[in-house]
């Protein structure tokens, strides 16, 4: 298989648990990228907290970013494609958590904003590595959005996601990537499609697109759109039986491993390793 794109998630698929990149998962992408393969990540993240792992990666080209919302140059911070939450409709959300007793917040490109500071949002800010700015006046002026969010604790999240799906039924995509985040999307933005058209912007086929994820809803379909798609070892059951592939976990170097046997009859000189 002729891999030419490679597109990864970064929580629980390329970062460790400790959230962090190893020095075998560095090495393996910039070796990739030395043999001419396009490198990217399909993020739930937003640019700003996914960029903390471009410089050591040497990540260049696009990057899907709030899960499938964005398509950003990395280097450039400049947004290719997006899909946008209409502020009727972060103004929803906003009253939607006020009415369950919640923490909201809306990403708007690269910023991050709540009404005000509480312990969810410096716990949100901790784990995405950027800081967030009070913003009293989201419930008068909702603005358009990114991405919207509910933080909670997991049995709160677990109770609301259901009722969240009722209320936004074909409005927002609400998915929880962490057992203590409730993400609620435009309903169009999905790695899976902005992965098509990244594709189709470079000019790759689908059969020579390999893509890693572990969530079960969140990377399904970019698993299942790609050649070679590589559920991660930590993965549920039900993505690991929709994948080609199933590495060792994110713990266990897994996306490394599959990008070294991708690499196994190229021929690649002269790259700085760590």
């Amino acid at each position: 298989m002729n891999i030419r794109l490679i597109a990864m998630d970064l929580d629980d698929t390329l970062l460790n648990s400790r959230l962090e990149l190893s020095r075998r998962s560095i090495n393996a992408v910039r070796k990739a990228q030395a043999a001419g393969i396009v490198m990217t990540f399909a993020t739930n993240r937003s640019f700003p907290a996914s960029r903390p792992f471009m410089d050591p990666l040497r990540i260049s080209g696009l990057l899907i970013t709030y899960g499938g919302a964005q398509t950003r140059e990395a280097e450039s911070g400049k947004v290719v494609h997006e899909f946008v939450i209409e502020p009727a409709l972060t103004a929803e959300v906003l009253s939607f958590a006020a009415r369950h007793g919640v923490y909201a917040q809306v990403q708007r490109n690269d910023e991050l904003l709540y009404l005000r500071a509480c312990v969810w949002s410096e716990k949100y800010e901790a784990y995405a590595r950027y800081r967030g700015q009070e913003a009293p006046w989201l419930a008068e002026t909702p603005p358009s959005a990114s991405k919207t969010m509910i933080l909670a604790e997991p049995e709160t999240v677990a109770r609301l996601l259901p009722l969240a799906r009722e209320h936004f039924k074909g409005k927002l995509w609400v998915t929880s990537s962490k057992p203590w985040f409730m993400e609620l999307n435009h309903p169009e933005a999905t790695k899976g499609s902005a992965l098509r058209a990244l594709a189709g912007i470079l000019g790759i086929r689908r059969e020579e697109i390999a893509a890693f994820g572990d969530h079960p809803v969140v990377d399904l379909e970019m698993i299942e759109f790609a050649g070679l798609g590589v559920a991660m070892g930590n993965a549920p059951q039900s993505l690991k039986d929709a994948a080609d592939r199933v590495a060792p976990s994110n713990d266990e170097d897994g996306v490394a491993v599959v990008i070294e046997e991708i690499l196994e009859h190229f021929n690649i000189e002269n790259v700085e390793m760590l």
